[in-house]
C-alpha cells in the first residue's frame, strides 16, 4: 500500500489520468507479478486522487479469481504539505480511504501467508522511519480467510469488515478501531491504542 501511496502522491497534476492509471498498474504488476486492473482515475491537485476499481488477480490471472479488489481507493493530501515535502510526500498525506475491499487471506500448509509474500518489503528495515501521520479508513470490506495450517485442520471463514479506522501519529504508532462480523457470530468491535 505504501508503494501505491507514494506513486499516487508523486505524480504530476493535470489531465493525465491514463498516465496515472498506467503508472499505478505498472508499479503493482512489477511488485506483485500478477495481472492488475485499474478503473477510472480522478485527480485534484488541491484534494487528492480517487481510483474507482482496483483488482489484483490470483496466480494464473483473473480467470482464477481476484486476490485483492477495491471498489474505491481515495488518497487525500494537503497541497501545502506536498510543496513542503517534495522529496518525501508521505507527511503530506492526510487520509487513505478504502471502500468495498475484498481480500483473500490464505495461509498454506507450510504456514506461509500469501499476502505477506505478495507485498513483502524489498528491504527488511527501511532506512527512513515511517512518517505517515494521517488516517486510514476502511468501509464495507470482506475478508475471505483460508488457513491450511490452522490447529485442528484447514479452516475457512468469511469476515465482514463493517468499518476500520487507524490514526497514525507520524512516528510509526497507530490507534485502531475495528467493527467486524462473521456468519454465526455476533458483530464485534475492538479498539487498540499505542502504549
Amino acid at each position: 500500500m505504501a508503494v501505491v501511496v507514494l506513486v499516487l502522491s508523486a505524480l504530476p497534476a493535470g489531465p493525465q489520468h491514463a498516465f496515472i492509471r498506467a503508472t499505478i498498474k505498472r508499479v503493482l504488476v512489477d511488485r506483485t507479478e500478477r495481472e492488475v486492473e485499474i478503473g477510472r482515475v480522478h485527480r485534484s491537485l488541491w484534494r487528492g486522487i480517487v481510483v474507482d476499481g482496483l483488482r489484483i488477480a490470483e496466480p494464473g490471472g483473473f480467470a482464477q479469481g481476484t486476490v485483492i479488489g477495491v471498489d474505491r481507493l481515495s488518497l487525500r493530501w494537503s497541497l501545502l504539505g506536498l510543496l513542503l515535502h517534495l522529496r518525501d510526500p508521505m507527511p503530506a498525506i492526510a487520509a487513505v480511504e478504502v471502500d468495498g475491499p475484498l481480500v483473500k487471506a490464505r495461509r498454506d500448509a507450510t504456514g506461509r501467508w500469501e499476502l505477506i509474500e505478495l507485498f513483502k518489503p524489498e528491504v527488511e528495515k527501511p532506512e527512513k522511519p515511517f512518517t505517515f501521520g494521517g488516517r486510514v479508513v476502511i468501509a464495507n470490506g470482506l475478508v475471505e480467510l483460508i488457513d491450511q495450517s490452522a490447529p485442528g485442520g484447514p479452516f475457512s471463514q468469511t469476515i465482514r469488515l463493517t468499518s476500520a479506522r487507524a490514526e497514525f501519529d507520524g512516528r510509526g504508532h497507530a490507534s485502531v478501531d475495528l467493527n467486524a462480523s462473521a456468519p454465526g457470530m455476533a458483530s464485534r468491535s475492538s479498539r487498540a491504542r499505542p502504549r
